[in-house]
């Protein structure tokens, strides 16, 4: 395997590439912005440079992933893609960075075997770890991700933009709601498996996912406000995935039903979970349906039945009796 004396080069010419305006910058990134009040990302850059001699290759968004380089000490490592600022100036934030708005590059999970550094000092060294990039011109600076073998095995960080000024229970707080996930590939690109979710009674609550699951990137290709997620969600080979029932006001959570891979649908083959909240490794595609009750269950103690309950009976009866003929 070539051995790419990379590391001592690549760690000058970031130093002198953090001078530069981002328009400037000949490496790729993945760039921020907002859209009508809702932070995005746009990833057309992602593997503009897939190749392992940066971008000498005439095929340019040949692979949806990073070959690694070798360095002189045997790991091997990137120094691309990078945070930076959206060019379309109808995404630009207004206002003052740090005063308006502090913009966050979240790491939400990242292969066990990977390391991120910028320069030669360790950032987003856990899950949930994020670093500011207001800070920066034009929210711009390199990053270094390294891992210390294996460089054909699938690698990869699922990030998030989100401002630290945002706070969702406050709505005169101001800020910008969080990006939609996006996922780095690097190695080869992972397997990704689906998170089919269903709802029964789903006029009765609804459910999150965290993470989100993470947008489609098609390399080249600018944000775009009407793309449509993936049906059902798809999430990387081991990304874990925790499901929160959020049952409507004054209904109940009823039960999660968690299908068995290999007998989809079957309830003769699910498990049951009554606890408001699950995760599921995603390792497999995965099939859930979480069931919501008519009633919050807080009245139970009270002799006569509440109206919603008379309600929910008399909605029942009507079910299982079918229309009227």
């Amino acid at each position: 395997m070539r051995l790419t004396l990379f590391l001592s080069t690549a760690l000058l010419a970031c130093a002198g590439m953090a001078s530069m305006t981002h328009a400037e910058c000949p490496l790729d990134h993945y760039r921020v912005g907002q859209d009508n009040g809702t932070m995005i990302c746009n990833a057309w850059q992602l593997y503009r440079h897939w190749n392992n001699d940066y971008g000498t290759n005439p095929d340019p968004y040949g692979a949806d992933y990073y070959e690694w380089i070798q360095t002189i000490m045997g790991s091997y490592n990137r120094t691309e893609p990078g945070p930076g600022y959206v060019e379309d100036p109808n995404y630009h934030f207004p206002g003052t960075p740090n005063v308006d708005y502090r913009i966050m590059l979240q790491r939400l999970y990242a292969s066990p075997a990977m390391s991120f550094y910028e320069g030669v000092s360790p950032i987003l060294s856990a899950d949930g770890d994020a670093v500011c990039t207001s800070t920066y011109s034009e929210f711009h600076f390199h990053m270094r991700y390294v891992v210390p073998n294996a460089p054909g095995e699938p690698t990869f960080v699922m990030f998030r933009y989100y401002d630290d000024f945002f706070d969702s229970n406050d709505p005169n707080a101001g800020g910008y709601r969080p990006s939609r996930p996006w996922v780095v590939h690097f190695g080869a690109e992972p397997n990704y498996y689906a998170l089919n979710l269903t709802l029964g009674n789903p006029q009765y609550g609804t459910v999150t996912m965290d993470p989100e699951p993470p947008m489609p990137v098609t390399p080249g290709a600018h944000y775009d406000p009407n793309a449509e997620p993936n049906d059902p969600p798809a999430y990387p080979q081991g990304v874990p995935v925790t499901l929160s029932a959020v049952p409507a006001e004054g209904r109940g959570f009823n039960t999660w039903q968690i299908f068995d891979p290999n007998f989809p649908g079957d309830a003769n083959h699910a498990a049951a979970d009554a606890n408001l909240s699950i995760t599921l490794l995603m390792d497999q595609d995965r099939e859930v349906k979480a069931l919501f009750k008519c009633g919050s269950g807080l009245d139970q103690a009270l002799p006569l039945l509440t109206v919603a309950s008379l309600v929910c009976a008399a909605v029942n009866r009507r079910s299982r009796r079918g229309p009227r003929s």
